[in-house]
């Protein structure tokens, strides 16, 4: 390796390399200079630049030293992956020969690469250097593959993208190898471009070539480019093939056919992309390029791998396409094919399958949910209501306190009752009193007085009528102290009392006769929902569900303290009249019986959701009810869907 070029006479190379990149300079002359440059610089043995090529296998575009086909086959035997995209650089430094390549563009080996090898192995101290050197020159060769890749993009890259939708109206194979022959022999500025077709297991028949309306198997032309096609084929990568550049001792020889029938520079590739692997008895296609000289060649070949990717995706896909049998592809391909007349009348038969299955899920039935508000309470509950008028004057429990049948909740005082407890007893005593003097009275009457016989009968008569007196005050005294023992109120069952914050409530508070002082309920025994449902809603909850109908199907229930739990009720009893206590709407009072499982669940007042399943109703109707009812309600109509 040459070490002892001055850095300034390198980077003074460098720019006149990249001046002659932005020229009008060929690209087979421009990498030639590259080359010759490049080999002299480094005294190695050979330097060249390539393409992969996506199906894997390297273009040569130019090369300098050694043979090219020694070389290639050195690099396919210890490159096994020329399409390392993100690799910097690639290198085998130890065996001589040793070989050291990097990417054109930096860090993407699949769109070309700068390879250089040498006799020797460079000291492990130069390689770095080295590599440096190379991304260098091979910036140069980027420049202009960019500039070429600008111009073609710009230039033909539409007309390339409609060859690729014009695929879609070929009726086979040939007719697309047809179009593609003539359309590529003016993209890529070639002399000839020819599409051969393989079945596995046969060898490959030319199916067109560009310029040639008739393709003539037995012409010698056209077997060696079945025999191209073949040798492509059976390597299963590119195959390129040079003739002399220019100012070459062959002069301009490559400006014609040679005696075979084809040019010197051409380049046969595979339609194939990893998408699409051919399967077994599926046809591959190889395209064979021809160019009049090598600079052609050079400059179209990178524009090669742009191109294959989408002209084999294309190709591929309307290969599947014709596979297809062919009543399967007019049953596909019908509506496009129908008259005008037909076609326009597409649109009316898609309007009217449209209206028609709207008709029929609108008109289908689904369930029918009336839902309602409702709250939890037992079944067996008391109220204590006040027995005389008066107020608490001893208070026994506490809220949410357990009783036992007969014991003492409270006790009132009645100042009424105590004042004609103290009348009567009083009137007897005057009673009583006055009975005693009578009778002394009596006792002193002198039998032998004229008046003693009246005097008698009236003290007698006095003393009855006392004695009913107090007879009638000691029925009126037990009446009233059964009264007063009233005021004594027992627990009339077991349970709990219920009543908010009943101690400052209740203690010493006025009550008057009839007043709901506190609840007992039994949490252990059956519980039941009190139902409020809407009177809107009642003739249809009526229309399914009587209390005395075991029939009936139950009611959903989801208690607000459980969401996730859902239960069922039975409905035994509808209130037959409409209230409207708290002045809300209207509301008609149900009761269902339900069965907790998770008795700690269960509290006392707490909110539920119960709903009603009251048959079937069009889908219409249930999406639109409100809507509906309050056209009833205005219109004065009654729809047959609503009981």
């Amino acid at each position: 390796m040459a070490t002892a070029t001055p850095l300034d006479q390198v980077d003074d190379l460098l720019d006149d390399l990249e001046a002659a990149a932005r020229s009008k300079l060929s690209a087979s002359e421009l990498f030639a200079q590259l080359l010759d440059h490049l080999s002299r610089l480094l005294a190695c043995e050979s330097a060249s630049l390539f393409v992969p090529h996506p199906n894997q296998g390297l273009l040569w575009l130019a090369h300098t030293g050694s043979p090219l086909g020694e070389v290639a086959e050195a690099v396919a035997r210890q490159w096994t992956e020329p399409t390392q995209a993100a690799a910097q650089h690639v290198c085998d430094p130890q065996p001589a020969p040793a070989w050291f390549a990097v990417p054109i563009r930096p860090g993407n080996l699949a769109k070309g690469g700068l390879l250089v090898r040498f006799d020797t192995p460079p000291p492990a101290g130069t390689i770095a250097s080295l590599l440096a050197l190379l991304r260098a020159f091979a910036e140069v060769a980027a420049i202009r593959q960019l500039a070429d890749l600008e111009r073609f993009i710009d230039a033909h890259w539409e007309r390339l993208q409609t060859l690729c939708q014009q695929f879609a109206a070929c009726k086979d194979s040939r007719t697309m190898a047809t179009l593609l022959v003539n359309e590529m022999v003016s993209i890529v500025s070639a002399v000839r471009v020819s599409v051969s077709s393989a079945v596995s297991g046969k060898p490959p028949a030319v199916l067109a070539v560009s310029s040639v309306s008739t393709v003539d198997h037995r012409a010698a032309t056209t077997k060696v480019l079945a025999a191209l096609a073949a040798e492509c084929l059976s390597t299963g990568r590119p195959l390129a093939r040079r003739g002399p550049t220019r100012g070459s001792t062959d002069g301009d020889s490559d400006q014609f056919p040679r005696e075979d029938g084809t040019f010197a520079n051409l380049v046969a590739v595979p339609l194939s992309v990893r998408t699409f692997q051919a399967s077994p008895g599926q046809s591959t296609a190889i395209l064979v390029i021809e160019w009049r000289s090598s600079d052609d060649l050079v400059s179209a070949a990178p524009l090669v791998s742009h191109m294959i990717p989408a002209i084999a995706t294309a190709w591929h896909q309307q290969q599947r396409w014709l596979e297809l049998p062919q009543a399967l592809r007019f049953l596909a391909l019908m509506p496009l094919q129908l008259r005008p007349g037909l076609r326009r009348l597409i649109p009316l038969m898609a309007s009217l399958l449209v209206c028609v299955a709207a008709y029929y899920l609108l008109t289908w039935p689904i369930p029918f949910t009336i839902e309602a508000e409702a709250i939890l309470e037992p079944v067996r509950k008391r109220t204590i209501f006040s027995t005389a008028d008066g107020y608490v004057d001893e208070l026994n429990v506490d809220d949410g306190q357990t009783v036992s049948a007969g014991d003492k909740l409270l006790i009132l005082r009645s100042p009424d009752l105590s004042l004609q407890i103290e009348e009567l007893v009083g009137n007897m005593r005057t009673i009583a009193e006055r009975r005693n003097g009578l009778r002394v009275a009596l006792n002193q009457i002198d039998p032998n007085s004229v008046d003693a016989a009246s005097n008698q009968g009236r003290l007698s008569s006095d003393i009855a009528q006392l004695d009913t007196q107090e007879s009638v005050a000691k029925q009126k005294l037990q009446l009233v102290r059964h009264e007063e023992s009233k005021l004594t109120l027992l627990a009339p069952m077991e349970g709990i009392t219920v009543a908010r914050d009943l101690r400052q409530q209740l203690a010493a508070r006025p009550v008057k006769r009839g007043d709901a002082l506190l609840e007992i309920v039994d949490v252990k025994g059956p519980w039941q929902l009190k139902i409020d449902v809407l009177d809107r809603d009642s003739g249809y909850v009526l229309a399914h569900y009587r209390p005395s109908d075991t029939s009936a199907p139950p009611v959903d229930v989801i208690l607000d303290t459980a969401p996730d739990d859902r239960l069922e009720a039975r409905v035994n009893w509808i209130a037959q009249t409409a209230e409207n206590p708290l002045g809300q709407g209207c509301r008609v009072e149900a009761r269902a019986a339900i069965e907790l499982v998770d008795a700690e669940k269960a509290r006392m007042g707490s909110q539920a959701h119960v709903f009603f399943h009251c048959g079937s109703q069009p889908l219409w109707f249930v999406w639109c009810r409100p809507f509906v009812e309050a056209l009833q309600r205005k219109l004065w109509f009654r729809n047959h869907f609503t009981l």
